[in-house]
């Protein structure tokens, strides 16, 4: 009976290291990042639900709506906000989703009252050296590859814009996502918008990309 017991307990305790061992081992897999440069031609928006697109010449980016970068973009003109899209951004991607993390900011010296009432409502901060208020903006999407066509009749920005986008690559990952061709099409008097979706219009911001 007692030896019974023992080589039982012995089973069980190399079954449960083994199984350590594998989860270790799960937890381990490699992980590589892989940088590429993607120039942005043009942004567009979605009025009715605040989803972004950048169109790079590599690939579109299809962002789902966030409310607060929705809210500045739509106030895009006023001359107080700056969007930080390139200098200390930071985009990456696996398969065909992407995550983007970059900031925008708000000149107090020169902000309206409208303006001002919505930074009061969302609880930002100012920084009391330079005056300027700072809002970390975070977006999640999908990339397609583009289309020079939807690129050339796009409204294009003043200046390009640079990223830099992080590739993800996780060795012995079983999960491959096909990257689909972009599914932004232009309509015949040039109006632009996604098969079967709602019409996207063009939108110039004030960036501190060079």
């Amino acid at each position: 009976m007692k030896k019974t017991f023992w080589v039982t307990l012995v089973i069980a305790m190399v079954s449960f290291m083994s199984m350590g061992c594998m989860t270790s081992q799960l937890w381990e897999d490699k992980v590589t990042y892989t940088p590429y440069s993607e120039t942005i031609d043009a942004f567009l928006l979605n009025a009715k639900n605040d989803e972004t697109i950048f169109l790079g010449k590599k690939y579109h980016y299809i962002f789902d709506a966030n409310p607060q970068f929705g809210y500045l973009l739509k106030h895009r003109e006023n001359a107080s906000i700056t969007f930080n899209v390139s200098q200390g951004a930071r985009f990456q991607a696996e398969n065909d989703t992407l995550n983007a993390r970059f900031s925008v900011t708000i000149d107090s010296k020169t902000i309206d009252q409208e303006l001002q009432e919505w930074i009061n409502d969302n609880h930002v901060s100012l920084n009391p050296k330079t005056k300027v208020y700072t809002i970390p903006i975070s977006l999640k999407g999908k990339r397609y590859f583009s289309d020079r066509y939807v690129n050339e009749k796009a409204q294009q920005l003043s200046k390009e814009i640079y990223i830099t986008v992080n590739e993800v690559k996780k060795e012995g990952s079983p999960v491959v996502v096909k990257i689909l061709g972009t599914p932004i099409a232009v309509a015949a008097d040039g109006v632009m918008f996604v098969v079967g979706m709602a019409i996207f219009i063009p939108v110039v911001i004030a960036t501190s990309g060079h």
